[in-house]
């Protein structure tokens, strides 16, 4: 399988892939560096911008400003 055709599935947790889209991407994983590399990323940005803060939205909306 290429890296492109997996690519999309990198950031998406194994949990949330179909079974054949989850085999497919680990099959991957095991022979491609680059893949496996670029989903640590992604999951270490998951991880860091899970422990940000939420700023709460201001309920101030009026419509399209027309």
């Amino acid at each position: 399988m290429s890296c492109r055709t997996v690519r999309p599935w990198l950031h998406v947790a194994a949990e949330q892939l179909s079974e054949p889209d989850r085999l497919v991407l680990e099959e991957h994983l095991q022979v491609c560096e680059r893949c496996r590399e670029e989903r640590a990323q992604l999951a270490l940005v998951r991880r860091v911008g899970g422990t940000l803060p939420v700023a709460p939205i201001a309920h101030t909306y009026t419509g399209a400003g027309l």
